[in-house]
């Protein structure tokens, strides 16, 4: 596993938001296949497109979780 950029999550986020790639890139692969899928329909980008702007404030704190998860890895690794 490697480290995450914020702002290749952000970038990400600005432009595929509503279909979830910075969570996909971030490691939360359950919540980003439901936004893929619901993004599908106009129904769920009613739901997809505010559940994107309320990432604009959470996706740094998921970057900075994925990369504890892997200086973790790399720290066990190592013993």
């Amino acid at each position: 596993m490697e480290k995450r950029d914020v702002g290749i999550a952000y970038i990400l986020l600005l432009l595929f938001g509503v279909v979830g790639a910075h969570r996909y890139y971030v490691g939360r692969q359950g919540s980003a296949v439901w936004m893929t899928a619901l993004s599908l329909s106009l129904v769920g980008l009613i739901i997809t497109g505010p559940w994107a702007v309320i990432d604009l404030f959470l996706t740094a704190r998921y970057t900075a979780e994925y990369n504890d998860r892997v200086r973790v890895s790399r720290v066990g690794d190592h013993q």
